[in-house]
């Protein structure tokens, strides 16, 4: 609401940008910290960075300049505020697009759900046989490439002049990379932080899908449709990161850790990971019913 709207594309790359600094953050670097502190002591420093960065906002955010509407005339603003927000959720959900592009960003946000989030760290610890901080250091790269590719794919999207196009190429680049990532054994340690920025340059494309569904709605309902969408991605978070836990369990074999804990192998984490670039060849195929949306 504060930059121009044919800017829109951008600035959510960038905001991402800034929000993928957070998350890769919470890998090696936050390995490393409670390595030095317990996790009790870590977890209160980040609950004070949480409040300074809460008194920075109220401190220096200004709300957009907005011209005002008359409400003299009606009895209950609030009430009409309230009326408008559900009658734009009501328009928003009629709109097939709205589900084209929330289907196509949640699929595209399971190899960040599913993999990045969670089951990326024990999955290099077991195959390659390293410890959690290396594995996280090598899993982070992945959050670095999502903050180097938000902006980075806005940019693409203006010179090519196609939301569309950069969504549909992203998911084939990213089926590539996950599927070397889990069926080609043993590539070199090193070489999983190349293929883990990669994929995260090419994830950051179903970012677009957010400038998407606020551009096929109208401007007024911008912010409702942007947290109809993300609240799609973030189901399929709920959905998966349990799924991938599941098919885990089913293909164990009932070996057992020292600590007690299942033992998976490298053939378990190959059978349950199969579902994340499977999710991503959906989203691909989603992306040819998508709305062109980019305007000039």
């Amino acid at each position: 609401m504060g930059f121009p709207a044919n800017r829109l594309a951008f600035f959510i790359g960038i905001s991402l940008l800034l929000g993928t600094t957070g998350a890769t953050g919470g890998g090696a670097p936050f390995a490393v910290l409670v390595s030095y502190l317990n996790w009790r002591n870590a977890t209160l420093i980040l609950g004070a960075i949480g409040l300074l960065i809460a008194l920075i906002v109220w401190a220096i955010t200004r709300e957009p300049r907005i011209e005002p509407k008359s409400s003299r005339n009606l009895v209950n603003p609030k009430a009409e505020v309230q009326i408008s927000v559900l009658r734009s959720m009501v328009t928003i959900l009629r709109n097939s697009q709205t589900y084209v592009f929330g289907l196509y960003g949640g699929l595209m946000y399971v190899p960040l759900s599913g993999f990045a989030d969670l089951w990326g760290v024990p999955y290099i610890s077991t195959l390659y046989e390293v410890d959690r901080m290396a594995a996280a250091g090598s899993v982070s790269l992945f959050y670095v490439g999502v903050g180097a590719g938000s902006p980075l794919v806005c940019w693409l999207s203006d010179r090519l002049e196609s939301h569309k196009n950069i969504m549909i190429w992203g998911g084939v680049f990213l089926v590539f990379i996950f599927a070397s990532i889990i069926y080609v054994p043993r590539i070199p340690f090193v070489f999983t932080y190349v293929l883990f920025f990669l994929g995260g340059v090419f994830a950051s494309c179903q970012f677009l899908a957010f400038a998407s569904v606020c551009e096929i709605n109208s401007n007024k309902a911008s912010a409702t449709a942007s947290g109809i969408h993300n609240m799609m991605c973030m189901v399929s978070g709920i959905i998966f990161q349990p799924v991938i836990g599941k098919l885990l369990e089913l293909h164990w074999k009932g070996e057992i850790q020292k600590s007690g804990g299942p033992l998976y192998t490298h053939a378990d984490y190959i059978f349950a990971l199969s579902i994340i670039p499977v999710c991503v060849v959906i989203a691909t195929v989603l992306g040819f019913w998508m709305k062109e949306t980019y305007r000039k």
